[in-house]
């Protein structure tokens, strides 16, 4: 695969997001493949916490979208960049967000760095700033 040839399992991966399947995005991985959230601290190890996480990001952002901005591969590591969008809804009492009146943008760039196998996913470190997610939900 060239730089130029995008990857057949990191289409796959951004299709599932996108289309909020977590399921098949959780299949993509091997079954002891684990996702990380850096900016978080939080690691979900095996297929099915990995689509439990993915859940409740479906859940907590909605209409949430991925666009790849840019793709590197080097052996069985690939490196992508990022951006995600949505809106997130909360009512006037909430501090968590939830269905609700008022909506806030998110756009959010953050790297994704997968390690691959014949087999599937093997991890991946998903980074992005928490302080600018933080602002954004202000």
């Amino acid at each position: 695969m060239s730089a130029l040839t995008p990857d057949p399992l990191i289409s796959a991966f951004y299709q599932a997001y996108n289309h909020h399947d977590a399921g098949s995005a959780s299949r993509l991985y091997t079954d002891q493949g684990w996702h990380e959230e850096m900016a978080l601290g939080k690691r979900n190890v095996g297929q099915e916490a990995i689509a439990h996480g993915l859940a409740s990001l479906f859940n907590l952002i909605t209409d949430v979208q991925w666009t790849v901005l840019s793709q590197v591969a080097c052996a069985d590591h690939r490196v992508v960049f990022y951006r995600m969008n949505g809106m997130i809804t909360r009512t006037s009492t909430d501090t968590v967000p939830s269905a609700g009146r008022s909506a806030t943008p998110l756009v959010l760039d953050g790297v994704h760095l997968f390690c691959v196998s014949p087999a599937g996913i093997e991890n991946v470190r998903d980074y992005w700033n928490v302080a600018h997610f933080k602002q954004q939900m202000a």
